[in-house]
């Protein structure tokens, strides 16, 4: 099973106590560089980009993207993309994705030389990009493959304590 946080999801820029952290304008590394939105309250746009949705796994991300968000269909939107085996397309999708507002990338590259650079810009605009499977070649916010499940299971435990999910904000984590 493949493990996936949905990180723009996971919570506000409130401590218990009140106080503001990770506002969004880090730069330190390893610092947070978004400002996460509020699980249930804020629209969130998740843009998941594979290789291809041809074939019956891709159908079972979609159900099982479907099951995870259901109680928060009113707020959380994914749309599935089909480059359907091309590179050049995933580049297109990539860009329009950070054009169009979505809050997070959840990207399989195809060629992960020819999607660094979109991979890049998508970061730089505060559009996280979470790779799945093969890895783009170029710093991002999180890589995962299928084989790796419980490093994955550790990075969204990791992902959701340091967006303060033990302070009571929701996390979505699919398994």
């Amino acid at each position: 099973a493949m493990t996936l946080t949905l990180l723009c999801a996971c919570g506000n820029n409130d401590t218990p106590s009140g106080e503001q952290t990770n506002t969004g304008d880090n730069t330190q590394a390893g610092e947070l560089s978004v400002t996460p939105k509020i699980l249930g309250t804020d629209e969130i746009k998740i843009a998941y980009i594979p290789i291809s949705t041809a074939g019956v796994t891709n159908r079972m991300v979609e159900l099982a993207f479907n099951d995870t968000i259901d109680a928060y269909k009113d707020t959380v939107t994914v749309d599935y993309f089909d480059p359907g085996y091309d590179a050049q397309t995933q580049i297109t999708m990539v860009n329009d994705a950070v054009n169009q507002g979505y809050d997070v990338i959840l990207l399989e590259c195809s060629d992960p030389v020819s999607l660094a650079t979109p991979v890049a810009e998508a970061e730089a605009a505060g559009v996280p990009v979470i790779t799945l499977n093969l890895n783009a070649e170029t710093p991002h916010t999180l890589h995962l493959r299928a084989v790796d499940y419980m490093s994955g299971w550790k990075a969204a435990e990791t992902l959701a304590n340091d967006f303060g999910a033990d302070s009571g904000q929701k996390v979505i984590i699919m398994d």
